[in-house]
């Protein structure tokens, strides 16, 4: 009875505690295959995953995307494909205060910034709070793997591809030369370095940008998860820092407020807007918001009464739409010749112009994720973005060649129009999404998995999301 007894024990501990010796199944040729079935690939792109811990995101990077598509295809068709002659219509649009948030629509990038650092930092501190600990060669090597295999693809396919995909009067107007001489920077992520117009894919500077300030992030996460305020204190001192470059930049150099009224527009997008430096105050401010998510900071905790609890939600919801307001339509008055920035004035809003936006944003983020975001936060977090927000990264990187093969192989140059751009944009954005489908399905989804497989067989437990 008693070796019974021992015995049921010992199977009990076992079924318990798992044998720590036991070997990792190594994933068979089969699984490593079936990555690739598109029976699997398509349902996990279709198919709504459990809900985010985090709302409002996946809107917010979807119309992010939407209004960089869109500031690309205005730009290429009306400046790089439009004639001499109509200049003046250019700059007739440029006066239109309609027009304000998609000609100053750089902003969108702003918002990139600051939903990817959010994300990074909120991940990260779940992560340590589950594992005790940071863990280096995960946080790295899953970024890597996350980003590179679509990077890689679509630098490909501009390099060697691209230039075979059509003809036509303005078609070889394009210098295809570009991704043979800087591919390279591409796979480095060094994208942003180089001048505008040398950039192989040119839309994916922010892209190399946002991978540069990840390698950096974990110092300021660690330092708050650590210490608030030391934390607190290196983000201020970094924003600081960053401000003063822009504005030693901007001061030294010139630059206008009224981006496309700067008669060397390319050198101040190079020099200053693509520059990493430009985007650190955006990413730590959602290094800062992610903390804030992650420690459950909630005006409505506060042991006050609920009048005046929705009185600062209520203010909170106007700085927001202040800030973002203001920032959008602050070089409105030198397109309308209105009023005439001094160089001071163009530094100043330059220095803060992308701060005051991404706090605004930012803002908006809290309030949707603390429960007072009302018909906001339920469209923003709608449960049928989510397979547009699985392609917005797709579409990023493909957009610039799905505009350049649509306006390249036009027979003859555009007139522009409202009705006549609103089509464009819409066979853009229909076109793009597909490209970015098509790659998803056939490398994103199954690299995927086999990168997941692979963690498994090192004994890396993926984060949840």
């Amino acid at each position: 009875g008693k070796d019974n007894s021992k015995e049921t024990q010992g199977n009990l501990k076992s079924a318990v505690v798992p044998d720590m010796k036991t070997k990792i199944e190594r994933p068979t040729v089969k699984e490593l295959l079936l990555a690739f079935s598109l029976y699997n690939t398509i349902p996990s792109l279709l198919m709504r995953q459990r809900p985010s811990a985090l709302k409002a995101l996946g809107a917010m990077k979807i119309f992010s995307n939407f209004a960089i598509v869109a500031l690309h295809l205005f730009y290429i068709t009306l400046v790089l494909f439009l004639d001499t002659s109509h200049n003046s219509y250019l700059l007739d649009l440029m006066k239109r205060i309609e027009l304000q948030p998609m000609i100053n629509v750089t902003f969108a990038v702003e918002c990139f910034f600051v939903v990817s650092a959010t994300l990074s930092s909120y991940l990260t501190l779940k992560d340590m709070e589950k594992f005790k600990k940071f863990r280096f060669v995960y946080f790295y090597l899953n970024r890597f793997f996350r980003l590179s295999p679509m990077f890689y693809l679509f630098t490909l396919i501009a390099y060697k591809l691209s230039a075979r995909f059509g003809q036509g009067p303005l078609w070889y107007s394009l210098d295809a030369e570009t991704c043979v001489n800087s591919w390279w920077y591409n796979v480095l992520y060094l994208v942003n370095t180089r001048e505008i117009l040398d950039m192989c894919i040119l839309a994916t500077w922010h892209i190399s940008a946002d991978m540069q300030l990840f390698l950096f992030s974990p110092v300021f996460i660690l330092l708050l998860y650590r210490s608030e305020l030391v934390g607190l204190i290196a983000v201020g001192a970094a924003m600081i820092g960053a401000t003063a470059a822009v504005g030693y930049v901007a001061a030294t150099n010139g630059y206008w407020a009224a981006l496309y009224y700067n008669p060397d527009v390319m050198h101040q997008i190079s020099d200053l807007h693509c520059q990493t430096f430009y985007r650190i105050n955006s990413y730590l401010t959602g290094i800062v918001l992610g903390y804030i998510l992650y420690k459950k900071y909630n005006l409505a905790n506060l042991p006050i009464a609920k009048w005046l609890k929705q009185s600062m939600y209520m203010l909170l919801w106007m700085v927001a739409i202040v800030l973002c307001t203001v920032t959008v339509l602050a070089p409105y008055f030198e397109y309308s010749f209105a009023y005439h920035y001094s160089n001071f004035e163009n530094t100043v809003i330059l220095m803060f112009s992308g701060l005051a936006w991404s706090i605004g944003i930012a803002i908006i983020i809290y309030i949707c994720n603390t429960g007072y975001g009302g018909m906001v936060n339920s469209f923003l977090s709608w449960p049928g973005w989510e397979p547009l927000v699985k392609l917005t990264y797709g579409v990023a990187l493909c957009h610039e060649m799905v505009i350049f093969f649509i306006v390249g192989t036009l027979q003859s140059g555009l007139k522009y129009t409202d009705t006549v751009f609103a089509m464009l944009l819409v066979f853009t954005m229909v076109l793009s999404y597909s490209v970015s489908a098509v790659a998803a399905i056939c490398v994103e989804l199954p690299i995927s998995k086999i990168v997941s497989l692979c963690f498994k067989l090192a004994g890396i437990e993926a984060r949840s999301k």
